[in-house]
């Protein structure tokens, strides 16, 4: 009987659930600053000035802090409305919100993918509010701020960004993609190869490369750099193990992406039965051990036994940019077969009879 009672709760609205992201909002980017913050400045952060003396010859501490600004708040201006979108999407189709009577989709136009949707607003937003913080603490010369009054500052500056953007994207995304929903068959799917291309890999390109400049930077501590250079050992290890880093977190991002673009028709479902969820993370190990081999041996034939710093940092973006794309693939090809949202499927088949 409760379980009767649980799947018959009454859906949000529409409107109700635009004021309930604001929330979400809030608690996704909290959650995201407190991982991010603590991965920049404890376990990579504060542990490695020297390496940064070397590199830019100024105060370390102050150059950490600078760049902790210059990364944090355009990753999460452009992070956190994708994750609020699909977050919305994903309700929609599992019963958690649904068009009211007195909500009408008279207005809602095509259906555009999270990146397309918010990018244009984000990227530049996020990236001019980082540079004008930069600017302030470069030439006020303020840097010896506690990594929790780094974190409590982006937060906040962030948090403004983040929910003045949302009344702009979120209302006219959802009516989009519930009357697309409704009538898939209204847009030709795109082929998978321009689906992946145009629309996925760019914005993981721009991601990965932010946060893989950023991190390439402050990758080992600071005992094992001796006079701007890494021992050639240590930095292999380091891009394997980024590479399984950055393919697995793709994979699993963008894998939710595709079964959401299934319930729209802009892709079509594959036809095959998708490959077991622990041979995708084979995979992705085996990426990142094939990274590692493969930038192994010219260092191996040449004799190299240590890279500099720099040549360490631009072979950890290459490195950490490709097997992100990688990644990316595999999240889109393997959501798509898994067809868990797609037109015909019994989930969107219960959510349009509940409806009706």
């Amino acid at each position: 009987m409760e379980a009767k009672e649980k799947a018959a709760k009454p859906a949000l609205s529409m409107k109700e659930w635009v004021r309930r992201a604001y929330v979400e909002n809030l608690i996704t980017l909290l959650i995201n600053t407190i991982i991010m913050g603590g991965i920049y400045f404890y376990l990579v952060g504060y542990q490695f000035l020297s390496k940064v003396q070397i590199l830019t010859e100024v105060n370390s501490r102050a150059s950490i802090t600078q760049i902790f600004f210059l990364v944090f708040v355009p990753f999460m201006t452009i992070m956190i409305p994708v994750a609020i979108i699909r977050s919305a999407r994903e309700a929609y189709c599992r019963c958690k919100w649904e068009v009211k009577e007195g909500e009408s989709l008279d207005r809602a136009g095509k259906p555009l993918g999270p990146w397309s949707r918010t990018l244009p607003l984000t990227l530049p937003l996020g990236a001019i509010t980082a540079f004008v913080i930069y600017i302030i603490l470069a030439t006020s010369h303020a840097g010896s701020f506690s990594p929790v009054a780094a974190w409590a500052i982006g937060f906040g500056v962030t948090l403004v960004l983040t929910t003045a953007l949302l009344p702009l994207y979120l209302a006219r995304d959802i009516e989009s993609f519930a009357a697309a929903s409704k009538n898939p068959g209204q847009y030709k799917p795109k082929s998978f190869l321009r689906y992946f291309l145009w629309e996925y890999a760019g914005p993981t390109i721009l991601i990965l490369t932010i946060i893989g400049i950023t991190f390439g930077y402050k990758s080992y501590y600071s005992e094992l750099v001796s006079h701007g250079f890494v021992p050639a050992r240590d930095a292999l290890n380091n891009f394997a193990l980024i590479a399984f880093i950055a393919a697995i977190w793709m994979f699993l991002e963008f894998q939710r992406q595709a079964r959401l673009d299934l319930a729209i028709g802009r892709i079509s479902a594959r036809e095959k039965k998708a490959l077991s969820l622990w041979i995708i993370m084979l995979i992705t190990l085996l990426i990142g051990l094939a990274a590692g081999i493969l930038v192994g041996i010219p260092l191996y034939f040449a004799g190299t036994e240590r890279v500099t710093v720099f040549q360490s940092t631009v072979i950890h973006v290459i490195v950490w940019v490709t097997c992100g794309v990688i990644g990316c693939y595999l999240g889109l090809w393997w959501g798509r077969a898994r067809g868990e949202y797609a037109p015909d499927s019994r989930l969107l088949k219960h959510r349009f009879t509940r409806t009706e």
